[in-house]
């Protein structure tokens, strides 16, 4: 759906939208379903529109969508996130275009959004202080007694609130093996338990940040706050890695190797991501990563330590700049015990 609000500016969610973006003309956007086309031409001001006719959903628009680039006489059709694209759409499109070549296109626009230009960047700072505000309501929330989804409706509440559009929120720890995404936080929070909670937010304007703590109920736990202090200190080390003329894959490297030395094991191998109108976007923190690192990337960071009963973690956002990473928030990265 980034690909689609990078160009268009239009905010889609749930449903496909597709955008027909000509070298020379004006765009068209194609939505699930003639609301949508309404939505994008009051938001975006986009004039030429088309959508699915109701009782053809399962086709998603394929023969519609093929009238659209036939009207463009195109010779030559990019596409970009191919990865989402249905089988019965992309073999409309082969079969009913036989004159068009066909052609991946996803790296060319996804070059064009691994660093952001000064105004993405100032709605990544608004995103931010949106999650700041969010991520206090829920160290004011997050208590004995009350139900996880409590928790999450009350985060949920402050960043509407502020203006910001979506969000994604999980627990994990309290004793139960797996994440729980919202629709799996019922539990009811209990003395004693030692949690990490992580809000994905998306602020005004579509862009993403995320921020994740570690917290403990009714007493501080030892090891999980000299983990802190360590996954802090580790983090630390590697970020003057994290800057232009560096790789990604290098600076996470630095990371890892600094947790093995002080003796730690990593969780898994889901150290972080880039964010922007995704909320996981290109560059992936990956050891083997050779993207070089570029001023105006934003960079979600969240290796995890392996505890055994426990595990440890600190997530923040932060942005490269041509001096150096920042931190994107102001929430301490403490250790909370309530």
């Amino acid at each position: 759906r980034g690909h689609v609000r990078y160009v268009s500016g239009y905010c889609t969610k749930d449903y496909y939208a597709y955008v027909l973006f000509p070298l020379e003309g004006e765009l068209t956007f194609f939505g699930h379903y003639r609301a949508f086309t309404r939505w994008a031409e009051a938001l975006s001001g986009i004039t030429k529109l088309g959508f699915t006719p109701f009782g053809e959903e399962e086709a998603v628009g394929a023969s519609h969508i093929v009238k659209l680039v036939k009207a463009y006489k195109a010779r030559r059709l990019g596409l970009v996130g191919g990865y989402t694209m249905t089988a019965n759409l992309y073999q409309t499109l082969v079969s009913k275009l036989p004159g068009v070549h066909l052609e991946e296109a996803t790296d060319l626009l996804t070059t064009c959004r691994l660093a952001k230009d000064p105004y993405e960047i100032g709605m990544v700072e608004k995103a931010a202080r949106v999650a700041d505000a969010a991520y206090q309501t829920y160290l004011d929330s997050v208590r004995p007694g009350k139900k996880e989804i409590d928790v999450i409706m009350e985060v949920m509440r402050k960043v509407f609130d502020q203006g910001g559009e979506d969000g994604i929120y999980l627990f994990t720890g309290g004793g139960v093996p797996h994440v729980r995404f919202e629709n799996m936080a019922y539990r009811t929070l209990e003395e004693g338990d030692t949690l990490y909670f992580t809000s994905e937010i998306c602020g005004p304007g579509g862009y993403w940040t995320q921020i994740g703590r570690m917290v403990s109920l009714g007493q501080r736990v030892p090891q999980v706050a000299q983990a802190v202090r360590d996954f802090l200190e580790a983090r630390e080390v590697a970020l003057p890695e994290l800057v232009p003329g560096s790789t990604i894959g290098r600076f996470i490297t630095k990371f890892v190797e600094t947790a093995h030395r002080m003796g730690y094991k990593l969780r898994d191998d889901q150290f972080g991501h880039g964010m922007g109108l995704d909320i996981t976007e290109p560059p992936f923190l990956t050891l083997d990563n050779s993207t070089p690192v570029e001023a105006g990337m934003v960079i979600a960071i969240h290796p995890m330590f392996d505890l055994g009963q426990y595990n440890a973690r600190v997530c923040d956002t932060f942005l490269v700049t041509e001096s150096g990473p920042g931190n994107l928030y102001a929430t301490p990265t403490d250790y909370y015990v309530f």
